[in-house]
Parts: C-alpha cells; sequence; structure tokens
C-alpha cells in the first residue's frame, strides 16, 4: 500500500521561548505544564502504531519524575476535536503559571502535508492514512505553533513531534520529509527523525530522550544533541532525528551545577551552535530593521545596534565568544526595542490618517444635508415666486417682491460661501416675505414655514498623534 504521509520535519516542531533560564538562576524551580498526544489505535488497522502508547508513557514518566516534576495533560486515541480540546487546556495550565512557566508538549503518531507542503497530526479517526485529505481532517502544525506564540513571554515552551513512524518495512521507503520552519528567536525545533531515515514504530528515541531529559548539567541544546548521536548509533543511522535551535540562553531543565561540564564556562563557549543561533538572530534582526528604514525612522536606535555589532564582531576576533554572545543577545534586545517603536508609530500614523478621514466624512455628511436643506427652500422660494408672478396677471395687480429679492440675494451670497444654515434661515425668510406678499394682492392666506433647528457640526474626537509620538521618543535618542 502507498502511504503518501508526508511526517514532515516541521511536524516536530519545538516552540521554545527560553526553555528554563538556568535553574541555578532561579529561587524555586518555575511551574511545569506537559501535554502529551498519543494517537496508535487508528482506523484502519495496517496504520496502528503499538509502540506509540509505550513511547508515551516513557516521556510522561520522565516528566513527571520529581526531579523535572511536569503536571502532565495526557491524551490518548484523539480525534481532532480532542487533541484542540487538550491543546486548549494545556495553554490555559501554562497561562497560570505566570511569566516562569514551562510548558512541554509531545506528540506520537502518524503525521501528514497536503499539496501546499502544509504539516499535520493525524487524529485517530482518519480513515486511512494512505488516502486521507490531511488539510481537513488534520490538526495544523503552523495552527498550533501560532496559538502558542499568542502566549504571553514564558520561561519555556517546547513541543515535541515524534512522527514518521512507520508501521511496516514497505512503508519506510516512501515517507518523505521538508525541512523545518524557521522559528524566532527562542524556538527549538527538533523530531524524531530526518529525511530520508524514516522512524519505526520500534524507534529508540522516546526512550533515550526520556533518559537524557533526566541527566543532570546538560544544557536543553545538549539533551538534543546528545539523542541524534545516540540514536543514530544505536539504529547504524538508519534513523537520524533533527533539531534546530534558537535559544540564546544555556538552559538546563534539571540543574547546571557548578562542576558539571554544562557550567565550567560561559554559555557560549559551552554551546558554539548557541553562538550560532544568537548571531543569527541578531543579524536577522539588522536585516528586518533595514528593510523597515530604521537607520532614518530611529536613528538612535540604529546607530546603537551598529555600534553593538561592532563590538560583537571584535569579541569574536579575539576568541571572546561569551563577550560576543552576550553582545549579540543586547543586538536583539535593542532591535525588538527599535521594532516595537516602527510598529507602534506605523500605528500612530495609521490611527491619525484613519481620524482623520472619519472627521471629514462626518463632516461632508453634515455639509451635504445642511446643503440639501438649502436646495429643498430655494425650490419652494422658485415655485413661491412663480405663484406671485400668476396672481399678479390674474389679479392685475403688483406684488411686491423687493424685500424678498434682497433676502434671496443675503441667502444665495451665503451659500456660496457654504454657510448653509445661515442661508437656508434667509431662503426661508424670502418664502415667507414673498408669500406674505402674494396674500396681500389675493387673500390666499399662506402658513409662515418655519425655521428648522440647527445641528452643531460633527464632534471630533482628538487625537494627539504628536504626543503619542514624543511618549516614544527616547527609543530612539
Amino acid at each position: 500500500m502507498s502511504i503518501v504521509m508526508s511526517c514532515t520535519r516541521a511536524l516536530a516542531l519545538i516552540a521554545v521561548q527560553a526553555l528554563v533560564v538556568a535553574l541555578a538562576h532561579a529561587g524555586e524551580a518555575p511551574s511545569k505544564v506537559a501535554l502529551i498526544i498519543a494517537n496508535a489505535d487508528y482506523a484502519n488497522p495496517s496504520d496502528r502504531l503499538p509502540g506509540a502508547m509505550r513511547d508515551a508513557n516513557l516521556i510522561r514518566e520522565a516528566l513527571e519524575n520529581k526531579r523535572l516534576g511536569f503536571r502532565v495533560i495526557s491524551i490518548r486515541n484523539a480525534t481532532r476535536t480532542k487533541m484542540e480540546a487538550g491543546l486548549k487546556e494545556f495553554m490555559s495550565a501554562l497561562k497560570e503559571a505566570g511569566p516562569a512557566g514551562v510548558g512541554f508538549v509531545y506528540y506520537v503518531g502518524h503525521g501528514g502535508a497536503d499539496p501546499s507542503g502544509k504539516n499535520f497530526l493525524l487524529p485517530v479517526d482518519v480513515p486511512d492514512v494512505a488516502s486521507a485529505a490531511v488539510g481537513s481532517v488534520g490538526l495544523g502544525v503552523r495552527e498550533i505553533s501560532e496559538k502558542l506564540s499568542y502566549l504571553d513571554r514564558r520561561a519555556a515552551i517546547v513541543v515535541v513531534v515524534d512522527a514518521c513512524r512507520s508501521p511496516d518495512a514497505s512503508a519506510k521507503a516512501s515517507s518523505q520529509f521538508a525541512p523545518p520552519d524557521e522559528q524566532e528567536p527562542g524556538f527549538l525545533l527538533a523530531l524524531s527523525t530526518s529525511k530520508g531515515h524514516p522512524a519505526s514504530d520500534n524507534s529508540p528515541y522516546a526512550r533515550l530522550l526520556a533518559a537524557k531529559l533526566l541527566t543532570d548539567g546538560l544544557t536543553i541544546d545538549q539533551v538534543f544533541e546528545r539523542v541524534l548521536q545516540e540514536v543514530a548509533k544505536e539504529t547504524n543511522k538508519r534513523q537520524i532525528p533533527v533539531h534546530q535551535s534558537r535559544i540564546t540562553e544555556a538552559v538546563c531543565l534539571i540543574s547546571c551545577s557548578a562542576g558539571s561540564a554544562a557550567s565550567a564556562s560561559g554559555p557560549y563557549t559551552q554551546n558554539p551552535e548557541l553562538l550560532k543561533s544568537t548571531k543569527r538572530d541578531a543579524e536577522g534582526w539588522m536585516a528586518r530593521l533595514a528593510s523597515a528604514s530604521a537607520e532614518t525612522r530611529c536613528a538612535g536606535g540604529w546607530r546603537d545596534l551598529a555600534e553593538l555589532k561592532a563590538s560583537a564582531g571584535k569579541a569574536m576576533e579575539a576568541g571572546q565568544p561569551d563577550a560576543a554572545g552576550a553582545t549579540y543577545k543586547r543586538m536583539i534586545e535593542r532591535s525588538e526595542q527599535v521594532m516595537q517603536y516602527i510598529n507602534t508609530t506605523n500605528m500612530i500614523d495609521q490611527s491619525e490618517k484613519s481620524m482623520n478621514d472619519l472627521q471629514q466624512r462626518n463632516t461632508q455628511r453634515w455639509m451635504d444635508t445642511r446643503r440639501e436643506w438649502y436646495e429643498k427652500f430655494e425650490k419652494r422660494l422658485m415655485a413661491a415666486k412663480e405663484n406671485a408672478q400668476k396672481t399678479e396677471q390674474s389679479m392685475g395687480k403688483r406684488v411686491d417682491l423687493s424685500k424678498a429679492q434682497s433676502l434671496e440675494a443675503e441667502a444665495r451670497s451665503l451659500a456660496k460661501a457654504e454657510q448653509y444654515d445661515d442661508a437656508t434661515d434667509k431662503m426661508i425668510d424670502a418664502l415667507n416675505e414673498t408669500n406674505a406678499q402674494r396674500d396681500k394682492v389675493s387673500n390666499h392666506g399662506s402658513r409662515p414655514v418655519e425655521h428648522p433647528r440647527r445641528r452643531a457640526p460633527p464632534g471630533h474626537t482628538p487625537f494627539d498623534a504628536a504626543g503619542k509620538r514624543a511618549q516614544m521618543a527616547s527609543v530612539c535618542s
């Protein structure tokens, strides 16, 4: 049977926002929450994964070990609705844990990709993994990562996807992979295997990951490096895990004791990949800010970044990785400030424009209404003048419209100046005067027209754009 599941590298999204900044710095362990989703009993017997439950149990036991101390939310054989509910519960618990909270999500089961390359986790009620329209039945990895990114900054969020699990040898050759998605700073991506090296249902990945999670003195990057090495060795390189780290701190899940290899020196000396990742993040920020014209829009901030970049470069040349890494980290923090300034000023500009546009529309509508009233009584005056002319012809007597003509002239002059309320009043006075003079000749008995109630121009909500810009000026000074 041809298996068209993609089980992509991006399916192994481990969205990490700064994974437990060395517990040595913390007076007490932060609150930790984990979500484990294990899908094994798929509708099609040939898709079932008995080993998924075993692996989920291994990860759960490790996370619940008192040395790690996670509160674990466990979901087994889940439909998409159940998976979404579990994710919602996990996010709620993590939010309650506060900024020091640590989150860990582990998914084990089948994964797939739609024709556009979007990746999905497949629920157990998929009729057939090989023929499933994964985009309509699966839970999107991008959707998961976006939901997690909406949380306020946490100490850590980890999402592990252990997918591409082939139940038989024939399925292994057909498994396909895509490169992992680019992550934001502080994120780490990992999955149980890589392109051309599909994982079987008897994969050692979960067992080795569980063991390394419980190892003292390892940073999270070192955990995944060692898992990669040991899985590759144990499977004779038939299965090679991958991970992409953009963690900007040396992070240990249990401890980084003073005598351990992980803390023998600074974080960037210990972990060259961390230095590369931090440097890449800093340079990426500079590129984004350049495209946003930060050189001119936030000259002071851009000048600071250029100085930091030069300082980091000198530290690199001098063989001082920790000094360089710390400077690159300051570049990232300063870049975030500058980008926030640019984004906020963009919003202020847009708000000012929107407010001005709204005020103009409201004023124009008010003016249009005033003009319509004026034109209404202008037409009535024209009709009254025609009636006066007819009265003169029929009665043979002159109707004196000299005063009415003077009032009409005043009305037209005011209308030309767009003073429509005053123009309307004058036009009504001219209309009443015309009817009154006609009544003197014909005893017609016209009723005077009342002046409409004036309405004030539309009020405008003040928007102090200049003041708001001034509040942020210090960012770029």
